[in-house]
């Protein structure tokens, strides 16, 4: 079974590593200050070596991809030292990002792929 793999050469933003061949949008945000791998390819068993965020949506954003990875960040706001990773799941992502329209899993860990909730 071929592995899920995230590239980043058609996002907009080298952070930005979104899924291939998904019926939604699904996509992996590398953490603000994380290194952009050599790569612009990671598989779904590379993320534990990365922190960043599992970003979810019924449909792609239409902001500039800068724009957006912006806005996520903001959102994610101070929380983002405590954690390894987080899902965040966004009803509109090209609205203003708030607790009443995304939802956001904080995790912590990610040590050989095992997380915890936070």
């Amino acid at each position: 079974m071929a592995s899920l793999q995230f590239t980043n050469t058609s996002s907009g933003n080298a952070a930005l590593y979104v899924a291939s061949d998904n019926s939604y949008w699904f996509a992996y945000l590398l953490a603000k200050g994380v290194s952009i791998p050599e790569s612009d390819t990671l598989t779904l068993e590379e993320l534990p070596n990365y922190n960043g965020y599992f970003l979810f949506a019924y449909s792609s954003p239409t902001l500039d991809a800068t724009t957006f990875v912006n806005n996520v960040y903001t959102f994610l706001g101070p929380l983002q030292t405590y954690q390894s990773a987080s899902v965040v799941w966004f009803k509109d992502p090209n609205a203003t990002l708030t607790t009443s329209n995304t939802t956001q899993l904080i995790l912590t860990g990610g040590t050989n792929g095992a997380y915890s909730v936070l």
